[in-house]
């Protein structure tokens, strides 16, 4: 998403600096803070088999994804235009 708007992401898996780097390109993101901190534990016990922290269940983490994947597709629409 941040290539889109010509911006070079970073090597992290820090979800919330990452947010800021949308917002600062006047990205809308639509998950809350505290949605994208409940998902980033997930995300790196994923990675790295390790984990501390609140984990959302498997349907959490499905419906996240999938409106995380409409949400990516129709910015990508917008700036193709």
């Amino acid at each position: 998403m941040l290539a889109a708007f010509g911006v070079n992401p970073p090597r992290t898996h820090d979800l919330l600096a990452l947010r800021g780097l949308l917002e600062d390109c006047g990205v809308d993101v639509p998950l809350s803070i505290e949605a994208i901190s409940a998902l980033y534990p997930s995300a790196v016990e994923f990675r790295y088999e390790f984990a501390s922290g609140a984990q959302l269940s498997t349907d959490q983490m499905l419906e996240a994804g999938t409106n995380a994947t409409a949400w990516a597709r129709r910015i990508q629409a917008s700036v193709a235009e």
